[in-house]
């Protein structure tokens, strides 16, 4: 008998179009070992074009793909998964338990330039962005932990500054979960904020909701509620401003004192 099968190829799909994918000239070169019950596999390819929703990702110099793994019985281990192109990198890495319908992975993601991403959506903005956190839980409810940094943000042709999100999801029909941000701001100086968050639908719901800029302190005395089609919120906040000159500065109005 023999201990292993190896065997290689190469896989090559002139197109695929759909509403949601469109990708032209993929190239695939493939490892795959059979040993028993066990299978590992490497798969590098490249695309020649390749769009996702608005996004063209290739932008005429093409996106590469790199997967390595196995499946041991039920269990599908993710030691690589590479996606890199001009608009985006990322990656990641984990465990699929196929028998349990669980999973754990790890991911990066690294957008060196939001300007032509923000522009496919008519949106003006610009600075880089990176995330990396953890997918794991069960198929139907996974859990989403992560952290979102922004660098050099500008927003409509206004320089913000840098700023960090870290989000904690539970993934059900029901979205609940935490934020937390963390900015230095060019024209408004740090900024705090933090909510347990609640999206049903398009009723998004804040809670515990603490917040802290322009020198004034925001504190949530009830859940803020708004509604993401109309535009229409609702809630009741409690205020303190220690020192009026920041928002006197940017509003050109010569104001002192405390508020609440």
């Amino acid at each position: 008998t023999l201990d292993a099968l190896e065997g290689e190829g190469q896989f090559a799909l002139e197109s695929v179009d759909s509403d949601a994918l469109k990708a032209s000239g993929l190239t695939l070169d493939g490892q795959v070992t059979l040993a028993g019950e066990n299978i590992r596999f490497a798969l590098k390819g490249d695309v020649e074009e390749l769009a996702a929703d608005r996004l063209d990702l290739a932008r005429g110099e093409g996106v590469t793909l790199d997967v390595a793994g196995s499946l041991e019985g039920e269990t599908l281990n993710l030691s690589r998964a590479q996606i890199a192109s001009p608009l985006i990198t990322a990656e990641a890495d984990g465990e699929v338990l196929l028998g349990e319908q669980t999973l754990a992975l790890r991911y990066q993601v690294q957008v060196p330039n939001l300007e032509p991403v923000a522009a496919a959506y008519d949106t003006a903005a610009a600075g880089a962005l990176e995330s990396a956190g953890e997918l794991g839980g069960s198929f139907a409810v996974p859990k989403l932990k992560a952290a979102t940094n922004l660098k050099e943000f500008a927003f409509d042709g206004q320089s913000v500054g840098d700023a960090r999100l870290q989000h904690d999801f539970t993934l059900a029909e029901v979205i609940t979960g935490a934020l937390k941000l963390t900015a230095e701001t060019r024209q408004y100086g740090p900024v705090r904020a933090s909510a347990d968050v609640r999206l049903a639908g398009s009723e998004f719901t804040a809670e515990n909701l603490q917040a802290e800029a322009l020198g004034i302190r925001a504190t949530g005395a009830e859940p803020v509620v708004a509604n993401l089609e109309t535009g229409l919120a609702s809630g009741r906040l409690t205020w303190q401003a220690d020192d009026l000159a920041t928002i006197a500065k940017l509003a050109g109005t010569p104001l002192a004192g405390r508020a609440e």
